[in-house]
């Protein structure tokens, strides 16, 4: 994989400086290129800024901050980008400016460097075809603000070269973002369906069909993302970058997608859009049916026409607009015949544009959407599956197992598959179960669906642990809870060194349901799986690899290449971490959780002289009493027996926990404070 030390960043605007911001926070170093020093203070100012409010927020340390801002360098002079392994570029959407500027870098940069646009509606096989090097150019589609939102379009194109490619990939696993790989085609995938959402949103207020007050509620209400669409115009003031993208999407598709006559008005007047007075509850359903209709038209059509997938599409929406369900998602909640009705009513206003064939398709058929959130790739003799749910850091669910299933057995009938790996799609491997539906089925006493959904996530595991094929768990972020109990499933786990790993169910009245503690205690033995599950701390990636837990660390941007490694020569694996290599800490908290003195934790014997002790006994005690009681017990019963039984002995004790009051006032409190159990 690319190894990445130094990256160009070019325009130090918004975009620019939130891009440039993000490669720093990750460790790389930057040259942020602009055409004046004023432009660069001020870009550089907004970064400090930004930064500040992560200390305040507390989420970076100062000196964290000062060593971010020490690692760009800003500059007026493009002869620096001859250090970089990437440059990116970030100017206005001006086609020949952008064109003009990479003619520039052909003659600065060596033949290896890889250029990226950030245009994000401009074609980037045209920006392309200007240069020297248009089998080295990608396009990288940030989205606002690029060092908070983790959503990036990766657009590779029909000649792109191996080596842009794995940069790509390189720079997305750097800065931990979601990636859509998208075809190159018009407003690519998530722009395709914003920018004429928002147009539509403008042109009920030029209709008179809904003022802003009214228009902005239904946008909040229907799809979320905090602000209504003149509300988020006023915000970033995007009203130049609105015209400019809706006018080139009109241009290369249709009138529909360009600009509503209102914002060039607005352009020309200057100012920001009146939002005051009070919202028209009468005017919500004519609001309401163009903007979906709008959305459900565009979505259908970009992947008719392959763009990407449904999948993708909704979490365009969720990761980088916010929105509170993607357009998929939302045409199955209206169901077909609504969503065939709404998205024809936009093209009998709109005679230029037709039908997709998917959505008529679908139609005749009556049949919902079929969202895949799981899917697998083939990349040689192996087969990578991924989990699709990064707005919820992949979190696991009933079809979440299906698909799970079915990509596995599918894997399974190809002999001349090797390899599996097992990874989530953006900055976590998988964050734990989906626990609302633990709460609704607790709820409404629907206990024989907990044990039907922990039957069919427990023959997930099996199936992953009884393969012939080697498989690898490719953590990245966070692998809590069910996440991590896939992860050992697997034969290897290999780590990012920014993963955090941890079984966190004792802290909210439940415990490890899917082989977590069966497995971790045959791995890294019962004392360290007995802290793991019942002090339930979160631990970084080298604690993990110290303790036996993981077998391998990589950077961040080296994880593909670590884990290919390990596929081709499966004797790595016997080079991997092993009991006993413990470092002090490990080792001391392995004596505390022993046979001989976890009673002692639990109890808080003889804390008074021991600093160690009374540390975890304050973990343990903050835990749910019934778990922590069922936990050591079904871990020292399952220690003596086979696999598979101590793996149905987890089973039962879990399913048990979730009847108990302290399961349900532990879920119910996630996100809310700590809970308070009473041992019931």
């Amino acid at each position: 994989m690319a190894k990445l030390t130094k990256i160009g960043v070019i325009g130090a605007g918004m975009m620019g400086a939130g891009i440039a911001q993000k490669i720093a926070q990750d460790g790389c170093e930057v040259i942020l290129a602009d055409v004046s020093d004023e432009v660069l203070k001020r870009s550089s100012g907004n970064i400090d800024k930004s930064l500040q409010e992560g200390v305040q927020r507390k989420i970076m340390s100062e000196e964290a901050a000062r060593e971010v801002m020490s690692r760009i360098r800003p500059s007026t002079d493009l002869k620096g980008m001859s250090e970089c392994q990437l440059v990116i570029e970030a100017v206005v959407e001006d086609i020949a400016l952008k064109r003009d500027l990479f003619g520039k870098l052909d003659a600065i940069c060596p033949p290896d460097t890889v250029f990226a646009t950030n245009t994000s509606t401009l074609s980037v096989g045209e920006i392309a075809s200007g240069t020297q090097r248009p089998d080295r150019f990608v396009g990288l589609h940030f989205f606002y603000h690029a060092a908070k939102n983790r959503l990036l379009e990766v657009i590779s194109l029909p000649g792109t070269s191996q080596h842009a490619k794995e940069v790509s990939t390189s720079i997305s696993n750097l800065m931990g973002k979601t990636a859509l790989h998208v075809t190159d085609a018009p407003g690519f995938a998530v722009n395709r369906f914003f920018i004429p959402w928002s147009m539509e949103a403008f042109r009920l207020f030029d209709e008179g069909v809904g003022d802003i007050p009214s228009i902005d509620q239904v946008v909040r209400e229907t799809f979320g993302g905090g602000m209504g669409a003149f509300e988020f115009m006023n915000a970033t003031r995007g009203f130049n970058l609105a015209y400019l993208t809706s006018s080139t999407l009109g241009r290369r598709i249709s009138p529909f997608y360009g600009p509503a006559a209102v914002v060039e008005r607005k352009l020309k007047s200057g100012g920001l859009w009146d939002l005051s007075g009070d919202p028209k509850p009468e005017t919500f359903d004519r609001i309401r049916d163009r903007l979906l209709g709008a959305v459900f038209f565009v979505a259908s059509s970009l992947v008719n026409e392959g763009v990407t997938g449904m999948a993708e599409v909704d979490i365009g929406a969720r990761v980088g607009l916010r929105w509170k369900s993607g357009p998929f998602e939302m045409m199955n909640g209206a169901g077909i015949e609504r969503t065939y009705r709404l998205a024809k009513a936009i093209v009998e206003r709109n005679p230029d544009l037709t039908m997709p064939a998917n959505l008529e398709a679908q139609y005749r058929k009556s049949q919902a959407w079929d969202i895949r959130h799981v899917t697998w790739d083939r990349e040689g003799n192996a087969a990578r599956i991924t989990i699709k749910r990064p707005e919820v850091m992949n979190a696991l669910n009933g079809k979440v197992f299906a698909q799970l299933m079915e990509a596995l057995e599918e894997i399974h009938r190809d002999s001349s598959i090797k390899a599996v790996i097992l990874a989530g799609m953006g900055k976590d491997f998988v964050a734990g179960a989906d626990i609302g539906t633990f709460i609704e089925s607790i709820k409404s006493g629907r206990f024989d669906d907990l044990e039907k959904f922990g039957r069919r996530a427990r023959e997930v595991a099996d199936r992953i642990d009884k393969s012939d094929k080697l498989t690898v768990a490719r953590v990245q972020g966070l692998a809590l809870g069910g996440g991590l109990e896939l992860a050992l499933a697997c034969d290897a786990i290999v780590a990012s060194e920014k993963a955090a790993l941890g079984f966190p169910e004792t802290s909210i009245g439940i415990i490890p349901g899917l082989g977590g503690m069966p497995r971790s205690t045959r791995k890294i033995g019962k004392p360290l799986a007995k802290y793991l599950v019942m002090a339930g701390p979160i631990i970084g990636a080298q604690k993990a690899l110290s303790m036996g837990l993981v077998d391998h660390v990589a950077h961040a941007a080296d994880l593909d290449e670590k884990i290919t490694q390990l596929i081709t020569t499966p004797s790595l694996l016997e080079k991997r971490q092993t009991i006993g290599a413990r470092d002090p800490e490990s080792s001391r908290i392995e004596e505390e959780f022993s046979d001989a003195n976890v009673g002692k934790v639990i109890q808080g014997d003889g804390i008074e002289n021991n600093e160690l002790r009374a540390k975890l006994h304050k973990q343990v005690s903050l835990k749910a009493p019934l778990a922590i009681k069922a936990a050591n017990r079904v871990m020292d019963e399952g220690e003596k027996l086979p696999l598979e039984e101590a793996l149905d002995l987890e089973s039962i004790a879990s399913l048990d926990l979730f009847r108990t009051a302290d399961a349900l006032e532990g879920l119910q409190s996630v996100g809310k404070g700590r809970p308070k159990f009473l041992g019931k």
